[in-house]
């Protein structure tokens, strides 16, 4: 069916439009069917001229009736509908319906202004960005730091964040400005930043306004080229205060700690000293006593009586040898006479002999390097450990190796037995006083310990401690 003639005006319109456009007749046939519409509903205009509008459901078919009725009286009318495609698909549109009188033609037009859903989601969109945007302003004016971008030429175009007042930024002032009015290129934040604008990313930290900075600035980039460069400052002052304010304390503990066991070594030498003089020479006196009685007696005074003073002799001559072991452990008499190796290697020999443990040691290290503090240390650590595996451990085996790596000298024992609770030693839990000695001791010196589960089972304690500057000055 050929379409009905339309004004110039009106059959121009229907063509160009880029939005669905039909034109129907007062029995609500339809005269025109645009390319539009074609594209949107699928029907051809063959197939839709001379026929009702196909594109209305049938349940909706009374609403354009009425509003085609309406539209006759000379107002248009807006409503929201729904139109179908070919196949089926139902779509929510806002339609304009026109009545056009005409000497030829009294055509009613159809037009779909928009799809409904399409706007809804395109205006849900536009909100949820906004509201991101909204949110992501937020967060950067309450950011602990700054915020600021610039484009190619360093020219400020943003700036935010809780520390721009306190440093003494207006964000309003500033954007427009070059960066070099508020830093020099020559430092950080200005070199960051002409890095940024050539595609590099960098991290840096940075004095401003008396306050401390970590930031970091990377390119800004749109449609594939770089726009520009933004930086992210997180004031960290605070944060660093408190890191100093701990460190600190920690030395000040460990110089307390070396203090401590500078007074416990003296005390102990000096207890040392006093067993095995005093203790040690009355003992010692008993025993030449008894010596000197024995000989002053008859022979014939009787098997008892050579017994009991066979007895007394032994039990002094222990008493002796416990003297001895008391003294050399409270303060080894090797360590001051002949050095930390040989302190080492006699209290291996001690220990094997306690115990029946095989240990074996590997020792690299030049002595000389060691002052007497850091010598004593390392070997109360060994001391310690030791007393460890014979305690706790149920270890056939123990190797001890130190040595020095750089300026720093190492020590590293590792035994066979039950081994250490892995996930207690990593999370710090206690684990005895020997434990605790040993880290207390190398922590005094500024050294650092591990101690963990050996890879083939049993324990291993790593120390490792700054070598004393011995140097002649």
């Amino acid at each position: 069916m050929a379409p009905t003639p339309l004004p110039d005006f009106l059959a121009r319109l229907i063509q160009d439009a880029p939005i669905p456009v039909v034109v129907t007749d007062r029995e609500g046939l339809v005269t025109w069917w645009g390319d539009a519409a074609e594209r949107a509903f699928g029907w051809t205009a063959e197939e839709a001229v001379g026929r009702l509008d196909p594109s209305i459901p049938p349940e909706q078919r009374r609403q354009c009736d009425d509003a085609r009725q309406r539209a006759r009286g000379g107002d248009a009318q807006f409503l929201e509908t729904v139109r179908q495609s070919r196949g089926g698909e139902p779509y929510d549109v806002r339609v304009a319906v026109i009545d056009v009188p005409g000497e030829q033609v009294h055509a009613c037009v159809t037009i779909c202004l928009e799809d409904l859903v399409a706007t809804r989601r395109a205006r849900e969109r536009a909100e949820e960005a906004a509201l991101r945007e909204r949110t992501f302003s937020l967060l950067i004016e309450q950011l602990p730091g700054l915020v600021w971008s610039v484009d190619p030429n360093l020219v400020v175009t943003s700036l935010g964040g809780a520390s721009a007042e306190a440093v003494g930024l207006d964000p309003r002032q500033a954007i427009g400005e070059h960066l070099s009015a508020f830093v020099s290129l020559e430092d950080a934040p200005g070199r960051a930043a002409s890095a940024a604008v050539r595609g590099e990313r960098t991290t840096f930290e940075c004095t401003f306004g008396g306050r401390l900075f970590h930031a970091r600035s990377e390119p800004l980039r749109g449609g594939g080229e770089i726009i520009g460069a933004i930086t992210l400052g997180l004031d960290i002052t605070d944060i660093r205060s408190a890191e100093d304010a701990l460190d600190a304390s920690r030395d000040e503990l460990r110089r307390i700690s070396g203090g401590m066991n500078r007074v416990q070594e003296n005390e102990r030498r000096r207890i040392a000293r006093e067993i095995h003089d005093e203790l040690g020479q009355l003992l010692t006196g008993l025993r030449i006593e008894t010596s000197l009685l024995r000989a002053e007696l008859p022979h014939d005074i009787g098997s008892d009586a050579e017994q009991r003073l066979s007895g007394f002799a032994a039990q002094i001559d222990d008493a002796l040898a416990t003297v001895r072991r008391i003294a050399t452990e409270l303060r080894p008499a090797l360590l001051d006479e002949f050095g930390f190796r040989a302190a080492v290697e006699g209290e291996i020999s001690n220990f094997r002999r306690r115990t029946a443990i095989t240990v074996e040691l590997a020792y690299a290290l030049d002595e000389r390097d060691l002052g007497p503090e850091t010598a004593l240390a390392l070997y109360r650590i060994v001391q310690e450990s030791l007393t460890n595996v014979a305690r706790h451990s149920g270890a056939t085996r123990v190797d001890i190796r130190i040595g020095r790596v750089d300026q720093r000298a190492e020590l590293e024992i590792v035994d066979n037995g039950r081994g250490i609770d892995a996930a207690a030693a990593a999370a710090g839990a206690p684990q005895g006083l020997g434990i605790a000695g040993v880290r207390e001791r190398a922590y005094a010196l500024g050294g650092d310990v591990v101690i963990e589960r050996a890879p083939a089972g049993g324990t291993r304690i790593f120390v490792s401690v700054p070598l004393d500057d011995l140097s002649p000055e």
